[in-house]
């Protein structure tokens, strides 16, 4: 037995909810199972139950023995005072809280064997994928529902860091759009050092200085500046961030910040820095992308590169890298603010720009297409993307719906 599964059980009440006695015989009745904690504590938050007529409000724990309430020292863990209700696949112990036993409910005899070992089947499969032999069974209605669910699901993971994030910057939207922006130019690798530029060089700092020193700010603070330079447009920055050092203590970045392993040239720091200076550059000090259509926001990241083809190093965005940048700061950056506002129009201009953007073309969406699932758009490839990294990967197959019907069969 699994305690991973006894969670799931519970969370989606696979049991007999109507029919449910403690192992000392008194009926039980399930109000609320809780909200899922997957922190330090009890591992469902707020649960309700009803015992003898009264009505109890609290935390509710499972393990598979109830010995394990002390074999994980919980009796002496103030979290657990606050527990109404211990949920164990096997009694074999009373637990005492606060003088008196702890009600307890016995899931050994309530639970569906054959459920439980589809299931142990199920996870211990080596496949890519948990139900890979299965999955061309199921209906394509329901695989694409959880596609869909595990968007969703993608999209307020995210937002919930936006959120953080805005916290942080206590509550600055401007600054908060340019350095959601920034980190997708780094992508994967420079991600963490495009955020710590915008912190060297604020939003507030751009527009003080004016547009000009949009290029010699960031490349400067980044620390691309500081070496000898032979082309032109960059001595010539050089200079400008020299003089603006001297004027105001900047400071730059230490270059071995920034990673070019694994990198082709078109995606290099230096390069995607410039880049990056010409879409501020090009933008207006209040460029709130909440009010743009969807049309103006999928051509948010381009630039009129005649106004600096004679600027080395400056190459045009290609049209799959200005797709990237919509999917990893204006969607989240949308659907974070639908959900400030509680206005839905905003997650719908998010779906919509997701829509109209191909399926990106990766690993794991080519894995997913070789098993027959169909990907047009990346709505769906972001779907996909989040279905395989945190359901698939982590084999919690009782919260899909694929892995729900193949567990029914």
């Amino acid at each position: 037995m699994r305690e991973e599964y006894l969670h799931q059980i519970w969370k989606t009440k696979r049991l007999p909810m109507h029919d449910l006695q403690l192992i000392d015989g008194r009926k039980l009745t399930i109000q609320q199972v809780g909200w899922h904690n997957h922190e330090s504590g009890p591992d469902f938050f707020n649960g309700s139950i009803e015992l003898d007529g009264i009505k109890w409000n609290g935390n509710i724990e499972i393990h598979i023995k109830s010995s394990d309430w002390y074999a994980h020292q919980h009796q002496i863990d103030p979290a657990y005072d606050n527990v109404i209700l211990h949920v164990v696949y096997q009694y074999d112990k009373p637990v005492i809280v606060n003088g008196e036993e702890l009600p307890t409910l016995e899931l050994k005899s309530y639970l569906d064997q054959n459920d439980w070992s589809s299931y142990d089947s199920l996870i211990k499969n080596q496949t890519w994928i948990p139900c890979e032999k299965s999955i061309h069974e199921v209906d394509e209605l329901f695989v694409s529902m959880q596609i869909e669910n595990a968007l969703v699901e993608r999209l307020e993971r995210k937002s919930t860091q936006v959120e953080l994030r805005y916290q942080l910057l206590n509550r600055n939207l401007q600054q908060l759009q340019y350095e959601v922006i920034a980190q997708s130019f780094g992508a994967k690798v420079n991600a963490l050092p495009f955020v710590e530029l915008t912190q060297h060089i604020s939003l507030k700092i751009l527009w003080r200085e004016g547009k000009d020193a949009v290029f010699p700010l960031l490349l400067g603070a980044s620390g691309f500046l500081e070496a000898e330079l032979d082309e032109i447009h960059f001595k010539k920055w050089q200079k400008e961030w020299r003089f603006m050092v001297m004027k105001h203590q900047f400071s730059s970045m230490d270059l071995s910040t920034w990673k070019s392993k694994g990198l082709r040239p078109p995606g290099f720091p230096k390069v995607r820095i410039t880049q990056f200076a010409a879409v501020i550059s090009n933008l207006q000090s209040d460029f709130s992308i909440f009010m743009k259509s969807p049309e103006e926001l999928l051509a948010f990241f381009k630039f009129d590169n005649r106004a600096f083809e004679t600027i080395e190093g400056l190459k045009p965005l290609t049209i799959s890298f200005q797709h990237s940048l919509i999917i990893n700061s204006l969607v989240p950056l949308l659907w974070w603010y639908g959900n400030h506002l509680s206005n839905e129009i905003f997650k719908q201009k998010a779906l919509i720009l997701l829509s109209k953007i191909p399926a990106e073309n990766n690993e794991i969406i080519q894995r997913w297409k070789n098993l027959g699932i169909r990907c047009k758009s990346a709505e769906d490839s972001q779907g996909l993307l989040e279905l395989k990294n945190e359901i698939c990967t982590n084999k919690l197959c009782l919260m899909c719906k694929i892995g729900n019907k193949v567990l029914g069969r």
